[in-house]
Order: C-alpha cells, then structure tokens, then sequence
C-alpha cells in the first residue's frame, strides 16, 4: 500500500478533531438547572453524559500527540514552541484574564487579590475546561525531546506507558503528578500513531470489531457504576477512571474506523475541525447566556418530556452559536483572531 501519509490523506484525523470537541463541548453544556439536578430525573441525566462523554480529553490530547509528530517535519524547535506561544498561551491569557476582570466587576469575585488571579489563571479555573492549557503546556514543552529518542526505544517506551493511565490516577481538573501519568500516555500514543500511520491504519481496519466489544463491555460496566451508586476507589487508584480510558480508546478506535471511510470534502466536518480550538475557548460562554434564559423556562415544566425537548434545542443553539461565534471573530479580526481565540 503507498503510504497514506506521504498522499496526506489525513481527513480521518482532521474530521476527528470534529468528533473530538462536539464531545468535549457535550460534557460541559449538558446540564441542568440546580432544581432538578438532584431529582431522579436529574441522576440519570447526569449518569449518562458522563458515561458517554467523561474523558472526551483522550480525543484532544491524542490528536495533539498525532499532529505534533505529523508537522514536526515541517517547523524547527524555535517555530514550534512560538507557534504554541502564539496560538495557545496569548488566546488562553487574553480570554483568562477579560473573563476573570469581567467577574469582578460584575461581583461575583469582589475581593478577589492578585495571588487569587494568579492562583485561577495558572491553574485554569476560569472556566472548567480551561484547566487542559496550564496542563497540555509543559507537555509541548518536552515534546521536541521525544523525537530525540530512538524510534525503536520510543516504541517500546510508549507501548509501556499505556499501562499507566489503567491506575486511573485522574485527579478531575486539577493538575497533579496523577493527571500527567494519565494523560501523557495518550500523547505519546498519538506520536507513536502519527510515527506509523499507515500500521494505525491497518490496525484499527482489523480490530474494529474487538474495539466495538470492549466499548459496550466498558460502558455497561460504567452504567453499572453510576447505577448502583458503586465507586471502586482505593488510595490512588481510581477504577472509574480505567474503565474511563479504555471505554474512550476503543471509541477512539471505533471512531477512526468510521471516519476513514467518509467523503473527504465533508464540508461541515471540516468546518467544525478547522474552528475546533476556537470552540473550545468559547462554548461556555455561549452556553452561560443561553442558559440564563432557557433554565428558567425549564424550572417550570412540569413534562420531563418537555424539559428534554428545550433541553436539547438549548445545546444545540449553544454549539451552532458558539462555531458562528468563531466564524465572526475570525471575520472580523482577521490574521490576529489567532491571539484571541486560537485560530
């Protein structure tokens, strides 16, 4: 087979970027208001979105890993490390510090100090998914390193530290040793993926099946979880999270496989792709507006059927809203969208 990546055909891994943030989008804005997230309705609510969508950061860091290998022919040490300046540390200090001044002038932090803003902008507690850019940064800070290791070492190396994220040492949002030891695996996945891609091709073409099983087999077994109330939590090990990472990799698997057999001029998918970064700097944004009008709506329904219903048109104006968000900064800023919203 003439090698894939030398054709570039890489809309499988661009159209999974699509996949990737409608994914981290839907854990964050599938939600209810405080009245009803404590009724059974609201348990139920909740069990199923993190079923489904928890973890959705495997997606994003395995793409980043794959990407990084895939261009790092294409810019040096210095380009790289001023493209992430450029594209991920200014758009996350511009939006970070606009929002955190915003809410305290709107109040809600008064008496917020300078070590308090340092303190939530270095950790990323803005906003909830903002803690992944004080996380992934040190990650692209050794990433040059790993292509110093010998491939054959590297292999071996990657392989192995697949074991590590099984501990489940997934510490939520906050960056901890634990968080690194979970995610970093699925970085060096994405190197090792992007180093073979044409074996990765061939690999998940041939263990679809297999991926399929241990997908339903890990998320029955989550739903199990949530259901009984059961938490296997012992020290630092978090079994939750292991079902977690393995449930995500074989949709990842699942996924890829269905992807590579699209369209390649998939308009929308592309588009959604392309704005991806953007969108996850501004989802949560557009969801609390919207919010601010749908929930009370919602509190006064008495039909779970209708709640449903308003529910999901909700989330669905919030991702069209969020992407045309995108659209119009681009538009309007140009060449220097990139230092507002990544892109």
């Amino acid at each position: 087979m003439e090698s894939a990546m030398k054709k570039g055909i890489l809309f499988d891994i661009h159209y999974f970027r699509a996949f990737a943030i409608i994914n981290v989008i839907l854990v964050h804005i599938l939600r209810l208001p405080e009245d009803l997230a404590t009724t059974h309705y609201g348990l139920v609510f909740k069990s199923m979105r993190e079923v489904l969508f928890h973890d959705s950061t495997i997606y994003f860091i395995f793409i980043s890993g794959f990407l990084f290998k895939h261009l790092s022919s294409k810019t040096g040490t210095g380009k790289y490390y001023l493209n992430k300046f450029k594209n991920v540390v200014i758009p996350y200090t511009v939006i970070s510090l606009l929002l955190i001044f915003f809410n305290i002038a709107s109040g809600k932090y008064p008496d917020f100090t300078v070590p308090e803003i340092l303190t939530v902008f270095l950790t990323g507690k803005v906003q909830i998914q903002f803690w992944y850019i004080p996380f992934i940064i040190p990650v692209f800070v050794i990433s040059p390193f790993f292509l110093k290791i010998p491939a054959k070492y590297f292999t071996a190396i990657a392989l192995a530290a697949l074991c590590l994220p099984l501990l489940g040492t997934r510490t939520g949002t906050d960056i901890t040793i634990g968080t690194y030891l979970y995610f970093l695996p699925v970085y060096t996945l994405g190197i090792l993926c992007s180093a073979h891609y044409d074996r990765f091709i061939h690999f998940y073409r041939k263990y679809t099946w297999l991926a399929g099983v241990v997908a339903i087999l890990s998320t029955a077994g989550l739903l199990m979880i949530h259901c009984n109330d059961f938490y296997p939590i012992y020290s630092f090990l978090n079994l939750i999270e292991t079902l977690f990472y393995i449930q995500k990799i074989s949709f990842l698997l699942v996924i890829m496989r269905f992807l590579q057999v699209l369209n390649e001029n998939h308009r929308y998918l592309r588009k959604i792709a392309d704005y991806s970064f953007a969108a996850f700097f501004l989802h949560n944004i557009v969801a609390k507006i919207i919010y601010h009008f749908a929930f009370p709506v919602i509190i006064e329904m008495q039909n779970y059927v209708a709640i449903t219903v308003i529910l999901f048109l909700s989330v669905f104006l919030i991702i069209v809203l969020t992407f045309l968000l995108s659209f119009g900064v681009k538009k309007i800023s140009g060449k220097y969208s990139r230092y507002l919203i990544g892109v």
